[in-house]
């Protein structure tokens, strides 16, 4: 038997090992999760939504040098100590990326994994001390020692051997009533990816053009214009895979 521990980062991260989750627990290992609750809403509420029991690691809230370090280390101490509560062998992170050092320091081993290669800093400073990391083939990280594949982690998840679309939730909302809908997402460019990137407000223009011709569904991170407000809706963040699996396009600004 051994102790694993998953550290969440991202409302995605609960997917991507939620079946890993299962064969690990189904073979009796211990599974052990820790989640940024605090500042990621959606990821708190997948996490609830799956019944997982999880620790909430500190986020990293100031923007001055010396706060995020401050920081860094209160993280690299809160792990440290998991580590020794629950005797893990193995931590499973896409981030908060400076596990690695946890891992390191405690001299266990470390899996990371990665889809983008946008944020530079955080794969150059922490994700060289992973003893594995899992990044597509066409990514650029011949360096590290890593498992390479041919598709992205995103995708994995959505396959039909693993995803089960439940038409109860598509008819509770009534989504196909109009048709097939278009499903347009705007994102306030706030993640690290998306830095230097401004809102653009042809996308404003865009949708009405879409709405003129097919049922359109919009979602929206922040406030749109009063003549878009009939389009957008709210949905529990669990029920999205779903209604996307049914709409006839997605379009995402993100």
């Amino acid at each position: 038997m051994s102790n694993f521990l998953f550290l969440l980062n991202h409302a995605r991260h609960a997917y991507v090992l939620k079946n890993l989750r299962k064969k690990l627990t189904d073979q009796g290992d211990n599974v052990y999760i820790g989640s940024r609750n605090l500042d990621k809403p959606h990821l708190a509420e997948i996490v609830q939504e799956f019944g997982w029991d999880t620790f909430v690691i500190t986020p990293v809230t100031s923007k001055s040098p010396i706060g995020i370090v401050s920081y860094i280390i209160k993280q690299i101490v809160q792990i440290s100590k998991v580590i020794r509560k629950y005797k893990i062998h193995r931590i499973i992170s896409c981030g908060p990326n400076l596990v690695s050092i946890a891992a390191k320091r405690n001299k266990i081993n470390s899996v990371g994994w990665i889809d983008t290669e946008h944020v530079n800093l955080q794969v150059k400073s922490a994700f060289y001390l992973s003893d594995v990391l899992i990044a597509p083939e066409f990514s650029k990280f011949n360096r590290y020692k890593r498992i390479s594949f041919k598709s992205i982690i995103d995708s994995a998840y959505l396959h039909p051997s693993i995803f089960k679309y439940n038409p109860e939730i598509v008819e509770n909302i009534r989504l196909l009533e109009n048709g097939r809908p278009i499903l347009y997402r705007l994102t306030n460019f706030t993640a690290l990816h998306d830095k230097k990137i401004k809102f653009r407000d042809w996308e404003y223009d865009l949708i009405r053009e879409i709405a003129k011709n097919y049922p359109i569904i919009l979602v929206s991170e922040g406030e749109v214009p009063k003549d878009l407000q009939k389009y957008q809706k709210k949905y529990k963040i669990t029920d999205f895979h779903h209604i996307l699996s049914q709409c006839k396009l997605y379009i995402g600004s993100g």
